[in-house]
């Protein structure tokens, strides 16, 4: 698993920590034969489409800058993205040896254009080598430099900010997208500059972190308390815009403080773009929470293409989230206008979004897409479900006291011991038990409060607590829903009459259910029944672990 500096244990998967970039390189290429290494590695660290020729008369795209931040940049190379790309080590900008030479191997009659994140180093070994390229070599290139992040943005004036030396971060992927598909459409180098330029300079990124992230082999250089995020905490884990409590933020607030803040560099007015970036470890599930935030919040309604969320831009293990916002319009226009372009809703959004939209045989690149509204397939809910089912119309819902208040202190009994049955099962299983019981719960005491359930009828009451067991999740329910199938089949009665009597004295519990022996012999084996289901479970569970036959296992227990 490699070890730190210090030598002690590394939990991630790296030999040593300073071949990381070499083998994650090799790597990719057993996996990616589209993208092919330059002459001179691992010297120079330059990957290039396999595909590329300098004659083909397209201009080239390139870009690049420290390791650490996958898929961005090497996962970028492809037709109608970037060209090639040059990688320094983890964080580390490389060297303007190594992009020289990738500016000789690439650059065409038709040119190349040069996409730098403003990042010091990266800035000035990418000048540096094209300064070089230019006058040793008199090639065609052109320069566009991407300061996105508002965070590390300076205020020059009442409510402006200056971008010039801000930080260039996951805005800088949109930009890559719009100069490729440009150059892949054949435009010439200028026109290929004058899109990128324009994207570059309207593009915005705001980030928030709960965790920075670890260099393998070194130790977490500014670690976040357990109860603080740091909004606009850079992609290297440099300082952000300020650091908050967490103990009580939930995911709608960070959202609405994020996108109010990019609200404030954007256009008042116009569709635009958003991304949705992974920065490491936020899990799936989060990131659609997030995702869900974003389109409620105040920007929600103009956004036009969605690119995530997914994992485009990380900083190692860094646990947070980037959003991006890029106007798709740089002039604006009344609504009223646009609502009556003729065409299709692509051509109304304009030149900038065909870019975004158009093909590449990048794999790492997530398209982009329309979003729309969330739709339901029109369907019964299970408390409806519920309340229509009907035992052949011969059990009507009914009210009985004594009933009603066993099921009630059962439900009450069961809500207040939620977070105990979660942390019982969490020492075995996954925790949830007292949720998923909750919700049983919850539906049970809906149901009987709506008056829809035949109190009187044993038989058809256990029937109906089985319906409700069936709409719950976890495997309880699933084991509950089956005795209490059992047992009302038991106790379903031959003729109509009710089984249950309402009583006239004071006591409550059993004694208030006239059950005859019949019935109890019923219950019995319905219980057995469960106890038959429950060890063919568990049997079934070690014979697959021990590889025994399943059928065998299932024929003893039917």
């Amino acid at each position: 698993m490699g070890q730190t500096a210090g030598s002690l244990p590394l939990k991630r998967f790296v030999n040593d920590p300073r071949e990381i970039v070499r083998d994650a390189l090799e790597g990719y290429l057993w996996t990616h034969p589209d993208v092919q290494l330059l002459e001179g590695y691992p010297e120079t660290k330059v990957l290039v489409q396999k595909s590329w020729r300098r004659s083909n008369g397209q201009v080239a795209v390139i870009s690049g800058g420290g390791s650490g931040h996958e898929p961005a940049d090497v996962g970028m190379i492809g037709e109608g993205l970037l060209t090639a790309v040059v990688c320094g080590e983890v964080f580390a900008a490389p060297s303007a040896y190594a992009v020289a030479q990738c500016l000789e191997a690439v650059t065409g009659p038709a040119g190349t254009l040069v996409v730098v994140r403003s990042n010091p180093g990266t800035r000035l070994n990418f000048l540096s080598a094209v300064k070089e390229a230019r006058s040793r070599l008199q090639l065609r290139i052109r320069v566009v430099c991407v300061a996105d992040d508002v965070a590390s943005s300076l205020k020059s004036g009442d409510h402006h900010r200056d971008f010039k030396q801000a930080r260039g971060i996951a805005g800088s992927l949109l930009v890559y997208k719009i100069a490729g598909a440009a150059a892949a459409a054949g435009l010439n180098l200028e026109q290929v500059y004058q899109e990128t330029v324009l994207a570059a300079a309207a593009v915005r990124t705001q980030g928030v972190c709960f965790t920075s992230c670890t260099i393998p082999g070194t130790q977490t250089a500014r670690p976040l308390p357990p109860d603080e995020m740091e909004v606009g905490l850079g992609l290297h884990g440099e300082p952000g815009l300020r650091v908050k409590a967490t103990a009580e933020t939930s995911a709608k607030e960070v959202v609405e403080t994020i996108m109010s803040q990019l609200g404030s560099f954007v256009p008042p007015k116009g569709p635009l773009c958003v991304m949705l970036n992974n920065l490491g470890t936020v899990a799936q599930i989060e990131m659609s929470v997030v995702a869900g935030q974003v389109m409620r919040s105040e920007l929600g309604s103009r956004i036009k293409l969605f690119i995530g969320p997914a994992h485009l831009m990380t900083a190692l293990d860094t646990n947070g989230i980037s959003i991006s916002v890029l106007p798709l319009q740089d002039s604006e226009e009344p609504e009223e206008e646009l609502d009556e372009a003729q065409g299709s809703e692509l051509s109304r959004l304009g030149l900038r979004a065909e870019r975004l939209l158009a093909a590449t045989s990048c794999r790492h690149w997530v398209p982009a897409m329309m979003p729309c509204q969330p739709q339901s397939f029109r369907a019964e809910s299970a408390t409806r479900r519920l309340q229509r089912r009907s035992l052949s119309g011969r059990f009507p819902d009914s009210e009985h006291p004594v009933a009603r208040s066993l099921l009630e202190r059962a439900c009450r009994a069961v809500l207040g011991a939620e977070n105990e049955l979660n942390a019982l099962d969490a020492q075995v299983a996954d925790g949830d038990l007292g949720r998923s019981m909750s919700n049983a719960a919850r539906l049970l005491l809906s149901e009987l409060n709506s008056g829809h359930l035949p109190l009187v009828y044993p038989g058809p009451l256990f029937l109906r607590i089985a319906d409700i067991m069936r709409c719950v999740d976890g495997m309880l329910a699933a084991l509950l829903s089956v005795f209490f199938g059992r047992a009302g089949r038991a106790l379903m009665p031959r003729r109509s009459r009710p089984l249950l009597h309402k009583s006239s004295s004071s006591h409550s519990g059993l004694g208030a259910y006239k059950v005859h022996k019949a019935h109890t012999r019923r219950l019995r084996s319905a219980d057995s029944g469960l106890h038959r289901q429950t060890a063919a479970s568990s049997s079934l569970s070690l014979s697959n672990a021990c590889g025994w036959q399943r059928e065998g296992v299932l024929r003893a227990f039917r």
